[in-house]
């Protein structure tokens, strides 16, 4: 049993992304296998089991994890020149992106992978809430998001499985033989509450501004009763200008830190 997303292909050159879910392991029969990830082994990206190690990339280092039937949640994260791989918000991996590790586009499977010879469905548990990102989204240990992921800018997949396998930006998978469950990895899934404020009195998610000078914008974000307070200054060079330059800013693109 398992599941089957396809992959549009969008982490194939990205130097910058996040892969996080949620994920609570009920069995394993042995060996090594993906809690989530391309499905043909040769193209590298995954999330794995693999004889009571877990791990990140294909190619970088796995580390001894005993799952005890408790939800977790895990981040991958990949910066550029390092990847960081995060367990319950704790970083458990830090170390040098190893070229060997690039993603290819086949598709992503939840406890599915393939090989030469073979193939292999060998873990028995739950999977939510998956997002793909292609921002760096944490980059010291934090408060694993205990709510519904919010789709924005820099979000490539986005997928709740309340019931379906439907992705908010159109990436819908399908399940094969996998079945639907009530045991979720935090009790609330209502949509996260969120509230903006722009210093020029919007308070919508995102603003368009034409200003004539140059402008600092300040925007709060609050949700769940903590604020992230952040700004952007836009520089007006007049010369040569022609005509007024609009600008779109999304409060979420700059409180994305997690703060």
């Amino acid at each position: 049993e398992y599941a089957t997303i396809p992959n549009n292909g969008s982490l194939t050159n990205a130097q910058q992304y996040t892969i996080e879910f949620w994920y609570k392991q009920t069995g394993f029969s042995g060996g090594d296998e993906h809690i989530f990830g391309i499905d043909w082994y040769g193209q590298k990206i995954y999330f794995t089991q693999d004889h009571g190690d877990i791990g990140f990339l294909r190619d970088q280092t796995l580390v001894p994890f005993t799952f005890t039937n408790n939800w977790i949640h895990c981040a991958g994260v990949r910066d550029n020149n390092n990847i960081h791989f995060y367990i319950n918000g704790n970083l458990v991996v830090s170390e040098a992106y190893d070229p060997n590790s690039s993603p290819g586009t086949g598709n992503f499977t939840v406890n599915h992978h393939t090989w030469s010879s073979g193939v292999s469905s060998r873990l028995s548990g739950y999977f939510d809430e998956l997002r793909i990102s292609d921002v760096v989204r944490y980059t010291s240990n934090f408060s694993p998001p205990m709510y519904e992921f919010q789709n924005d800018i820099n979000t490539i997949y986005l997928m709740h499985f309340n019931g379906n396998m439907n992705d908010e930006l159109g990436n819908n998978g399908f399940t094969n033989g996998a079945s639907w469950s009530n045991d979720v990895p935090f009790s609330s899934y209502s949509t996260l509450n969120q509230n903006y404020q722009w210093s020029t009195g919007d308070t919508s998610a995102s603003i368009t501004v034409y200003p004539s000078q140059t402008t600092t914008y300040y925007a709060t974000l609050t949700q769940n009763g903590l604020s992230c307070t952040d700004s952007i200054i836009v520089t007006v060079n007049p010369i040569g200008c022609t005509d007024a330059s609009a600008f779109n800013y999304d409060v979420n693109a700059i409180c994305d830190d997690g703060s």
